[in-house]
């Protein structure tokens, strides 16, 4: 992906990202360096899973217990897709009825984008 792909004499003013940004909210920041001819930075998976756990927490805070875990499954799945984890395994995920349990699983993530791909 990169968003210098124009023509070097067009200008832009600016680049819509959308639905791209679902499960990758540091998106932004990789565009942003990318326009800059700057290398993006790497998340740490730590990095990724805190991000996960407070957006389950806001949401929760937001929208209550039940409908706030709803509102985050989806994101949960964008989230796990797109760190590597295995269809299977995102879809058992999104359907657990405990924040709790969401927040466990989390949080048991591998250390690693590694061991992401061996689990998957």
């Amino acid at each position: 992906m990169s968003a210098r792909k124009f023509k070097p004499n067009e200008t832009v003013d600016f680049v819509v990202v959308g639905r791209a940004a679902i499960g990758q909210p540091w998106l932004l920041g990789a565009i942003a360096d990318d326009l800059a001819g700057r290398a993006p930075q790497h998340i740490p998976i730590e990095v990724r899973k805190a991000a996960m756990a407070e957006h389950l927490d806001g949401s929760i805070e937001a929208y209550g217990p039940r409908l706030g875990l709803l509102n985050f499954r989806k994101h949960l799945a964008a989230y796990l897709t797109h760190i590597g984890v295995a269809r299977s395994d995102v879809s058992a995920a999104c359907v657990k009825e405990d924040a709790a349990a969401v927040r466990d699983l989390i949080w048991q993530l591998p250390a690693n984008e590694d061991g992401l791909r061996e689990a998957a």
